[in-house]
């Protein structure tokens, strides 16, 4: 629950950082899978021959971390 709380204060303190109304959706779940969604989208990136991986968006390189399940793994 703690976890929760440190989540809920920090999206609290971005949207007042950017003067956003913290909003409810009631049962409009659409708007939070758009959400979800649209932040997943600045993070999707193809593989790249030459340098791992490239964002869809940039096409700056990236990599995955080490620390991850799918790092040294073939895609």
């Amino acid at each position: 629950m703690q976890r929760t709380q440190d989540i809920h204060k920090q999206l609290v303190g971005i949207m007042d950082r950017y003067k956003h109304d913290v909003l409810s959706t009631g049962k409009d779940y659409n708007r939070v899978r758009k959400a979800i969604c649209s932040g997943f989208f600045w993070n999707a990136a193809t593989k790249d021959p030459q340098e791992g991986y490239k964002t869809l968006l940039e096409g700056t390189p990236v990599y995955i971390h080490p620390s991850s399940a799918l790092f040294n793994r073939t895609p």
